[in-house]
């Protein structure tokens, strides 16, 4: 992540094979990112489970007073323990926002995987917030910065937004 260029991509992957080729990891570019956190982080996934270092990325960001939105498509549809801990999290930091997606049918899904960081900067890739999407998996990510991500960021505003997005209550 730089302030340098305002239109540097970064790419990272998972998988054996594409990690022998030098580029770097999903885990260390969402760590860098999340690390760089001045304001906000938008979240925008398809699915997400118990992952422990995300869910330490998560906590380590809110006790810094970082707000983040997340918005889980049909929460109500994921792994119940992931969805246990997340609320978890939910009552132990006001700033941190959980939202779940309802389209209005059922052939509809919020499918993306993004990662905002103070409108400045996008991870935007395959990988969900899982541990076989951020760490088993061949999945790749990049990272955005530039006009690019501020219109990612817009992108997810809109979202939260529009009738189909709920704030999850405790």
């Amino acid at each position: 992540m730089t302030d340098k260029n305002p239109n540097f991509v970064n790419v990272a992957v998972t998988g054996n094979a594409w990690m022998r080729n030098g580029v770097g990891s999903i885990r260390n570019l969402m760590e860098t990112a999340f690390s760089n956190a001045n304001n906000e982080i938008l979240i925008a996934i398809y699915a997400i489970s118990t992952n422990e270092e995300f869910l330490k990325m998560l906590k380590d960001t809110l006790v810094r007073g970082i707000r983040i939105c997340m918005i889980v498509n049909k929460f109500e549809t994921q792994h119940a323990i992931a969805k246990k801990e997340i609320m978890r999290i939910s009552n132990l930091y006001e700033n941190f926002i959980l939202f779940d997606f309802i389209p209005d049918n059922d052939f509809e899904d919020l499918h993306a995987k993004i990662i905002v960081i103070d409108h400045k900067y996008a991870l935007v890739g395959s990988a969900n917030l899982s541990t076989n999407g951020l760490f088993r998996n061949y999945e790749l990510m990049v990272g955005i910065s530039g006009v690019a991500a501020n219109q990612i960021a817009a992108q997810i505003d809109t979202l939260l937004k529009s009738k189909n997005v709920k704030r999850v209550k405790l």
